[in-house]
């Protein structure tokens, strides 16, 4: 008589299987998200190794040790950036690119600090303030998202991390 009162304490089949249908449609959901949020991180990554050479640029043409202003000149199809002397143009001092390969530059930019000032030149190394700002935009080629490096004619460098990941018009 005892064996009917006794309880069964066991997950069905159908209930096993609802509890991993469940879990795969959230692990489904989360994983595209999540390489999305990957990709985002390694653009952000790329613009502050560039923002960092870019503000060591300016900061060479400020102090002037080397005696001479610097540029930084971005490729397109290559993602590589160039760092030189104003005194020897077609020399580069340091060269680096773009980690991971997707990561492009959308247009070929030429920064030129002034000697002494670190101002935005009008052209390569002449005297002469710049009187636009320039802007980098790097894209991550897989996502087709952008981050943009801002420079004022004034030599100051701005990038807004908070807000830097924006949809490549």
């Amino acid at each position: 008589m005892n064996f009917l009162l006794k309880s069964n304490k066991a997950f069905t089949l159908v209930e096993l299987l609802m509890a991993v249908g469940i879990i795969a449609i959230m692990t489904g959901i989360a994983i595209p998200n999540y390489l999305t949020k990957i990709r985002e991180q390694e653009l952000k990554n790329g613009a502050q190794q560039v923002l960092t050479d870019i503000r060591r640029t300016s900061v060479k043409s400020q102090t002037s040790i080397e005696g001479t202003g610097w540029f930084v000149k971005t490729t397109t199809s290559t993602g590589n950036y160039s760092i030189y002397k104003c005194s020897d143009p077609s020399t580069s001092i340091f060269t680096d690119t773009l980690k991971p390969d997707t990561l492009k530059f959308i247009a070929s930019t030429n920064l030129f600090f002034e000697k002494n000032t670190g101002v935005l030149l009008t052209s390569q190394c002449v005297s002469g303030n710049l009187n636009a700002p320039v802007s980098i935009t790097i894209k991550h080629t897989t996502i087709s998202k952008c981050t943009v490096i801002n420079v004022s004619s004034s030599g100051t460098i701005s990038y807004d991390e908070t807000n830097a990941i924006v949809p490549c018009t």
